[in-house]
């Protein structure tokens, strides 16, 4: 049960990953750091690791968030909070082909 629902979320990541790399948001990101002065938007928008990472904290907040809205909920598990570490490990490793 627990690879299908780390692959699930892999995918949606994935999918994410790609609609933000169309919109070209890490250049657009290292932009905003610059016009603020963030040192850590810029670390994220300069490594890709990084920004894959932060992507999957947030999708994976959003699960989370959809999870206590809905009535019948088991208990999460705590490897779910490795998933976006995973996640982007998995696409790191992927990619280095």
């Amino acid at each position: 049960m627990c690879i299908e629902e780390f692959l699930t979320f892999w995918l949606i990541t994935q999918g994410i990953l790609i609609i933000l790399d169309k919109y070209n948001v890490m250049s657009e990101l290292g932009e905003f750091a610059s016009s603020m002065g963030s040192k850590l938007l810029f670390g994220v928008s300069e490594c890709r690791f990084c920004f894959e990472h932060h992507t999957g904290l947030i999708v994976l907040s959003a699960y989370l968030i959809f999870l206590s809205f809905t009535p019948i909920v088991d208990k999460v598990s705590i490897i779910i909070f490795l998933y976006p570490l995973m996640s982007a490990a998995l696409t790191n490793i992927i990619s280095r082909k």
